[in-house]
Parts: C-alpha cells; structure tokens; sequence
C-alpha cells in the first residue's frame, strides 16, 4: 500500500515479502571495502581491520518484495554503531573506489539508499530481514518479527543490489536463504502436533452488524461488507453485540483486488462501538492498539487471502481466541475474557468484500440435581450456633478485643454476630428493631473498615510502584504493559513482546511465569 493510497503494480517477480522462485540465492558481491574479507561460498562478510570501509553488496539484483536476510555472525563491543543497509541501484561492478562509509559517503549520492539499524538489535545470531515494497518502502524486522518502514524513497523501476556497510560493532554478517527457512518453518508446523479448530457446534448464521462502520465500507444482505471502490481502507465493521464464549465468527472471502497491498485485520475490543465515530477510526488497524481501551487486531495470520478461503474466529471461555484459515491448525491468541468483547474485521487492502456469520455458543451444561434433605426440628429450649467458616479470619491472628467479633460471611446478610458474654442479652432485652439495628450497624462498621483499608493499601501500592517505574529491560521507555497470566507490570511494551516472542525465553523476568500474552495499558 503506498502512503496515498494508491493502487500499487504486483511486485516483480513474486509476493512481497517473499523471495522469487525462480532465482539463486543471494551471495555477496565480489566488489567490496578494503576492509572486508568474503568467505569461500560468497555468505558471510567480516570486517578484519578498523571500525570502516566494510562497504559490500548482494552478487545479483534483490527483486521487489524479496527479502534479504542477515545474521549476526560476530558482534563485538570494541566500537561504537552497527550495521548500515539498504538498496543501491548502481552496477557494485561499475562503481569507483568504494569509500570508508556507506553513510553518508555514498547515500549522499544520487541511487544510493541506507540507514544505520538501531544498536540494541545487533545481538549475536539475531537475525535481521528487509525488504522493498512496489511504492519504494524498505520494511524490516528481527528475528521474524515485523519492525514496520525503516527508510522510504527508492526507486524501484531500475535494478536494486542490496548494500550493507559492516560497521562498528557489528564485524562478520551472514546471508541466509528465505526460501530454505521458510521451508524449513512450513516442515515444522507440518510436523506439530496442534489442536483442531473446534467444528462449528450449530448451523452458520449471518453476524448481526452494528451501524458503526468505516467510511469506505458498503453494507449488504446477509452479513456482507464490501469496500466502496477506488478505496483501500476504511473498510471496518462490528459485530452489534460482543461474542460470548463458545461463539464462532465465519469470515468468507468474496472478492479480492490483486492491485491493492495489505490484507484482511480481524480482532477483539472491549470498546463499545457505539461509542465510537467513524472519523476516528485510523486507516491503518494496528493504530488501534494506540486508544486507551482494550484492542487486540491481527492480521498476518490473514494475508494472501483468495476468494472462497474462510478464516474461522473461536473464543473459547478460558480466554483462548483460535484463528484458523481454510481448516488448517489453529493460531492461538490469548485475551481478556473478563471483559465484553465485540468482534471487528476490516475490509482492507486487497480485500475487497467478505461474508460474516457466526454460531451460537453452546448451550450450558444443565444444573446438577440438588438433594434435599429434611431434618426434624431442634427440641424445644435448644440453642443453634452457626459455625465459622474457613474464610473468615482466623480468630487466633486477631487482637483480644477482636476476637469474638468474627463471623462467618453467612451471618452478615443476617446480622448475627459472636459477641463477648453479656452482650447478647443486653441486644435481645431491647426491643427487636433497636437489637437489630445495633448488630447491624457492628458488623456493616467492621466490615466497611476492612475494606477501605484493602482498597486504600491495594491503590496506595500500585500509585506508589508505578510512579516514574522505568522498563526493567531496556531503562528507557516507561512500564506500560502489563504480562498475562502472572500480572507483572515491569516493561514497556516493545520490550515486553519481545520477551513473549522469544528473546526471553518467553518467561517473565522476575518470576519466570511463562508469557501468554501482553496487554498494554495507559494512565488517566
């Protein structure tokens, strides 16, 4: 998708994203800095000498929407910056004398494209992927991770080589094949073992919409939605009421639009549509992750649909959403269950018109059999104690005073109260209203202060811990997320998906609780 929102060509030669199958891999050029020394098989480039002139190139072309893959081979901590990459689209063959530094001896050059790539993601073995887009946008990440635009401009009508300027305290890179690695992921997923999408448990219905849409989208009979045409976004719809547990969501593919980038977003939020205007929906649907409410979207899980596929959304009642396309293993999402969640797709990029139905929830099990059983009355001038429970405060850890005064959560809806000797004859010498009144105004005193001094400690603690709480990983950024399921509030949210997606081992830092999911939070 280009940033105005045209219609974008198909890449040369393949899907973005993805590399041509009809090309070698990519190898390293052998023009490069003085400093550079290329191993036998063309893959790895290390710099021998200095911090500079580690200026090197891919051996062929990088076609649009190709990704060029990096590892760490050899980090050191000697220097200062890392490495600088991006796209040249001069013959490294025809070049002069290749200066010390790519940045900004030759980017200051008409043809030549790069930036310096962040310090904190040269790590060892980390591997890095960048690619250009049909509108001139370079897109990388790590470790498989989606990192968004890193530099835009490129002129892609011509031939692009990649260029890389080893720098600093990144001294050996290796390029690796996308191909050999996809394959090798899709084997793996083949090989695992995962749960079946659960099979719709009654007969798909149209989903109930609700009015609140985007502006480009066309509402139809039968739960269809479509994109208005010449439009790439805006295509956002709601289901009119949340999804219980157990409810299913259809999404059927109508139509697509080969010319348009980006594909379908589908997701959960705790935000009412009705609350919402349709102005303040971004056009891009990540961007909601930035409102206060609670938003979770996804939408790599949905890219290069067709007509006919069918993605299925399943919210189970632990909280477990399973996504899954065309009845192929299941991606698994963990959210919020304790909150109303409504449903939302957006009809966006090369999407052009879906389908939505669902199925009810199953019904609930029916209710156990009570047993009743009947006991005779007490005899006459016998005495009935209703005894403590377990969740009461032991009356061991209370103050002397305070002893006696515990009773079971039972008896507060009744007012009795164990109380010292002598007291309760006073109470039932006076008249019944008055008796009842004072027991009452006791144990609704007790219990008001044991609550408000939870309340005032609990809020006291978290205003207290989070005031100026900077990441424990990074020390930069504030704490603004919080981990599910352990609750640890010690990262920001760029550091704390980073550690759920495995940096970390997927475990939290402080108690080692494994990471299911990571909800960012914000401040009033």
């Amino acid at each position: 998708m280009g940033q105005n929102g045209s219609a974008l060509p198909a890449p040369r030669g393949g899907c973005a994203g993805g590399a041509p199958n009809n090309l070698p891999p990519l190898s390293f050029h052998r023009v490069h800095g003085d400093n550079v020394r290329v191993s036998r098989d063309g893959l790895t480039a290390r710099r021998v000498e200095s911090f500079c002139k580690g200026v090197a190139f891919s051996a062929r072309p990088v076609r649009v929407g190709e990704r060029v893959l990096l590892r760490f081979a050899d980090v050191s901590s000697a220097w200062s910056g890392v490495l600088r990459f991006g796209f040249t689209a001069h013959d490294p063959a025809a070049l002069p004398a290749l200066p010390k530094y790519a940045c900004p001896d030759l980017t200051a050059r008409p043809g030549h494209w790069a930036k310096a790539l962040a310090e904190r993601f040269c790590e060892k073995d980390a591997v890095l992927h960048y690619y250009v887009t049909a509108a001139g946008d370079v897109h990388f990440g790590i470790n498989g991770e989606e990192l968004g635009v890193f530099l835009s401009g490129v002129e892609v009508r011509e031939p692009l080589w990649a260029l890389l300027d080893v720098y600093g305290n990144c001294t050996a890179v290796a390029l690796e094949d996308a191909r050999a690695r996809d394959a090798l992921a899709a084997g793996l997923r083949a090989l695992a073992i995962a749960e079946p999408s659960p099979a719709p448990a009654s007969t798909p219905q149209p989903l109930a919409l609700h009015r609140t849409r985007g502006r480009h989208v066309v509402l139809g009979a039968a739960g269809e939605a479509a994109r208005a045409p010449g439009e790439f976004c805006q295509g956002y719809v709601f289901s009119a009421r949340p999804l219980r547990a157990g409810q299913t969501l259809l999404i059927q593919i109508l139509a697509t639009e080969p010319a348009y980038a980006g594909s379908l977003a589908v997701g959960l939020t705790s935000c009412d549509p009705g609350s919402l205007r349709a102005g303040a929906l971004p056009d891009d649907a990540e961007q909601l992750l930035d409102r206060p409410e609670y938003w979770v979207v996804r939408r790599d899980a949905a890219a290069g649909l067709r007509r006919g596929d069918e993605l299925c959304v399943a919210l189970s009642a632990a909280g477990e959403v399973r996504l899954s396309r065309n009845g192929a293993p299941a991606h698994v999402l963990h959210v919020d269950h304790s909150l109303r969640l409504w449903a939302f797709v957006d009809v966006y990029g090369a999407t052009q018109r879906v389908r939505l139905l669902t199925t009810a929830p199953p019904a609930p099990p029916p209710a156990p059999a009570v047993l009743v059983v009947s006991l005779p009355p007490p005899p006459a001038g016998a005495h009935y104690a209703e005894p403590i429970q377990s969740s009461c405060l032991s009356a061991s850890a209370l103050p002397a005073p305070r002893r006696e005064l515990c009773a079971s959560s039972s008896q507060n809806s009744c007012n009795e109260q164990l109380l010292p000797p002598g007291s309760m004859s006073a109470i039932t010498s006076m008249p019944s209203s008055m008796a009842g009144s004072m027991a009452g105004s006791m144990a609704g005193s007790m219990a008001g202060s044991m609550a408000g001094g939870m309340a005032g400690g609990l809020a006291g603690g978290m205003a207290g811990g989070m005031a100026g709480a900077e990441c424990t990983v990074c020390y930069e950024a504030p704490v603004d997320s919080v981990l599910y399921m352990c609750g640890h509030m010690c990262m920001c949210y760029r550091c704390a998906v980073q550690q759920w997606r495995g940096k970390g081992g997927g475990q939290c830092p402080l108690c080692r609780a494994q990471i299911k999911d990571v909800i960012r939070t914000y401040k009033s």
